[in-house]
């Protein structure tokens, strides 16, 4: 991860794995940038169509966890319009389906991103990270 300006910053691994950065963000403009490799055989998600959606109570705690809201999405903003889009499809794998297609819908898997930075000059910003909460297994997403 890189600060301009440069930022001390205190790194960690959360319990899943992932590098986190705690930092104290300088008034003005801050951009953080990464770079890194995403490896997908390009196959459609499973289809899983006996999965079922299991009430709360009944949940091992343990699992809870993986249902908290997203930190790359806020989910305060999103929740009507999920509710508008989702809220009487059926639970389980017909309620999976429908937020992976939206999500697909709207988003392209792109293999010519590197082209495109290169005739441009520049890098390509992917705002993706709010799709990323959402159970699919694309990479290089580019918003459609």
């Amino acid at each position: 991860m890189r600060f301009d300006p440069p930022v001390p910053t205190n790194t960690y691994h959360d319990s899943f794995g992932n590098f986190c950065h705690v930092i104290r963000a300088p008034a003005g403009r801050l951009t953080m940038s990464s770079d890194f490799l995403i490896q997908d055989d390009g196959r459609p998600d499973p289809i899983a169509a006996e999965a079922e959606q299991h009430a709360l109570e009944n949940l091992p705690v343990e699992v809870l966890i993986y249902l908290l809201g997203s930190r790359y999405c806020e989910t305060d903003r999103v929740s009507d319009l999920a509710w508008a889009l989702f809220g009487q499809v059926p639970r389980g794998w017909p309620l999976a389906r429908a937020i992976c297609d939206y999500v697909h819908d709207r988003l392209a898997f792109d293999t010519s991103m590197r082209a495109r930075q290169e005739q441009r000059g520049t890098r390509i910003q992917s705002n993706a990270a709010c799709a990323a909460t959402l159970p699919i297994s694309r990479s290089h997403y580019v918003a459609a």
